[in-house]
């Protein structure tokens, strides 16, 4: 997942990660095998790619939280979820 691309590149852990985001290791977990992906345009998304922009600066990488969120927003993944809670809300 890009979660896990993000992570590997920037030498974050799982705990650090969760730490800075306020998700609960859990929820991250879940994100990372892709048993469920963060709902975009909500207060734990946008935690989660400040979070990762955070890590990244601490490792010398230029990519802000924007740049995140829009590389999480191009996942497969994501667009997936998002077209099937439309689907559910307009049936």
């Amino acid at each position: 997942t890009q979660l896990n691309e993000y992570m590997e590149t920037l030498g974050c852990t799982a705990r650090e990660l969760s730490d800075a985001s306020g998700l609960s290791a859990a929820s991250l977990s879940r994100y990372r095998s892709g048993d469920r992906v963060p709902e975009p345009n909500t207060e734990m998304f946008d935690r989660l790619c400040v979070a990762i922009a955070a890590a990244a600066a601490r490792s010398g990488i230029q990519l802000d939280a924007d740049a995140v969120s829009a590389a999480f927003l191009r996942c497969d993944d994501v667009n997936a979820t998002n077209r099937a809670r439309f689907q559910e809300k307009f049936n």
